[in-house]
């Protein structure tokens, strides 16, 4: 809670309303303004709409991420650019990242997850948003059958909104 300085739990769904129109049905009494053809349209839940407009949003450069071919890539590039907000490294198990965060299959061994890992970051290292590492900088043996992996930002890659893109939130 912003307005207050603290961290509160609190339950809530992000849509209040949503409305669909379909060709050839009547249009939603949605009691929005009806000009023209009827629109499909949703009401924000007025716990997320307060974040927004508290400023709790996370940009994204969307065409970086659209021209990203693997959905490896995609998937890792999301997770990192949240966790690199701070800081120019992260480091976690391997196993949680992958098949957590990532999607990949819980049925993969090490190797497997290795390899379908590296689809990825070799795509956003070949694409200037991560540092290469050698295998071993990357990959880090905590015990058998354990590992971590680890990832630095490239700090020539820095993702900005162009300026011309302004994001208007209305109630």
């Amino acid at each position: 809670n912003k307005d207050r300085k603290s961290w509160m739990k609190e339950a809530f769904h992000f849509l209040d309303n949503v409305w669909l129109c379909h060709r050839g049905e009547p249009p939603p009494d949605t009691g929005l303004p009806t000009a023209g053809m009827p629109r499909s349209a949703f009401v924000w839940n007025e716990t997320v709409f307060r974040s927004f407009t508290h400023g709790n949003l996370k940009s994204v450069d969307f065409e970086f991420f659209k021209s990203l071919k693997s959905a490896v890539s995609k998937r890792l590039y999301r997770f990192l650019d949240k966790h690199f907000y701070k800081r120019n490294t992260f480091e976690m198990g391997l196993r949680e990242l992958c098949c957590e965060h990532i999607g990949l299959s819980r049925n993969y061994d090490t190797a497997n997850l290795k390899r379908k890992l590296m689809t990825g970051v070799t795509e956003l290292e070949a694409r200037g948003f991560l540092r290469p590492l050698s295998p071993e900088q990357r990959f880090t043996k905590v015990r058998p059958g354990e590992w971590d992996v680890r990832f630095e930002r490239n700090p020539a890659a820095v993702t900005v909104l162009p300026p011309e893109v302004d994001v208007k939130l209305t109630p």
